[in-house]
């Protein structure tokens, strides 16, 4: 429990720092805002190397999606059930990703081939 509480705490200080870096570079006077919702719901999924699982499923109200690989090998993303290493959206190995832009469908996920299975954790960002 305290591995994962440390996670959620790292991945909260990546998704601010991202937030900061982006205003550096902003032009205040055309300044939008960016809502991540009110609630933020936490997983982790067990992902393998032979068949896609679930990394989120399709939520209308989902604003933004959050993923930590923390394994030491690379995962691949996709909303196809068909996701492969070869057709996927690769995550590499301790890095976290966030799509850019609203996709309230759902995300697939596989690790890299011969890898075995390996722990995933998700936040997600829901708006009433």
């Amino acid at each position: 429990m305290k591995k994962f509480l440390t996670v959620l705490i790292v991945l909260g200080s990546l998704v601010v720092i991202s937030e900061l870096a982006k205003m550096g570079n902003a032009n205040y006077e055309t300044a939008n805002e960016i809502n991540k919702g009110i609630q933020v719901e936490s997983y982790q999924i067990s992902v393998n190397s032979t068949t896609p699982v679930v990394l989120a499923s399709a939520k209308g109200k989902r604003v933004d999606l959050s993923v930590l690989n923390n394994s030491a090998f690379d995962l691949y993303i996709g909303s196809a059930t068909t996701l492969s290493s070869t057709n996927g959206f690769l995550v590499p190995s301790k890095r976290h990703y966030s799509p850019d832009g609203l996709f309230v469908g759902v995300w697939y996920a596989i690790m890299q081939p011969t890898s075995g299975s390996q722990t995933i954790y998700t936040l997600e960002y829901i708006r009433n």
